[in-house]
């Protein structure tokens, strides 16, 4: 048998064929396991994640889903995926974290093998690809933070205006107000 805390009233809840809480009738379906207990069979409590043992291995986390899906704004889904929106903060952090990077592995790749080096120049090549990548994945984003459609991208091959466009678009104005057609707002 298991003891649960009923996430409505608090009380601590054994779970059997019932499943509704005798305190406040609601249904207990909805409580977490992580501070579930199980009750041995000598009748003591064994607790599955005890929240007051900072050693006890987290429960339910899952790793891929973090860093990949949209809703919670990993890291994968942030760079490479061309779907959803982000905010200013996150476009300027990525893009200014992508120049450091690339600038810092130019910089480094010079110093270790000097300036006129082929490897510099072969290193230089094998990291633009992933940075055009990841700017265009988050700009699109960034866009569509706008209500904009990712093809506003091609702004920038008019001369002069296009560039300064999507700086301003892009860079400077606020995503619009809550749930627009490419997702929820993000801030």
């Amino acid at each position: 048998m298991e003891v649960q805390t009923c996430p409505h009233c608090g009380t601590r809840v054994l779970v059997g064929a019932d499943e509704s809480c005798p305190s406040c009738g609601r249904p207990i379906e909805a409580v977490t396991t992580q501070f579930s207990e199980k009750i041995s069979a000598s009748g003591e409590f064994q607790s599955a994640s005890d929240p007051a043992n900072p050693y006890a291995a987290p429960q339910g986390v899952d790793l891929e889903s973090q860093l990949l899906t949209h809703e919670t704004g990993g890291l994968l889904w942030m760079l490479f995926s061309f779907e959803g929106r982000v905010p200013r903060r996150c476009f300027w952090a990525v893009s200014l974290s992508m120049s450091a990077v690339f600038y810092g592995m130019a910089f480094l790749l010079a110093t270790m093998f000097g300036h006129e080096s082929p490897i510099v120049s072969i290193g230089i090549l094998v990291m633009y690809p992933p940075i055009i990548w990841i700017s265009l994945a988050v700009t699109i984003k960034r866009w569509h933070d706008r209500d904009k459609s990712g093809f506003w991208i091609f702004i920038n091959l008019i001369p002069i205006i296009g560039p300064v466009w999507a700086f301003v678009e892009t860079g400077c104005l606020r995503g619009t107000f809550g749930d627009n057609r490419f997702g929820p707002d993000p801030t």
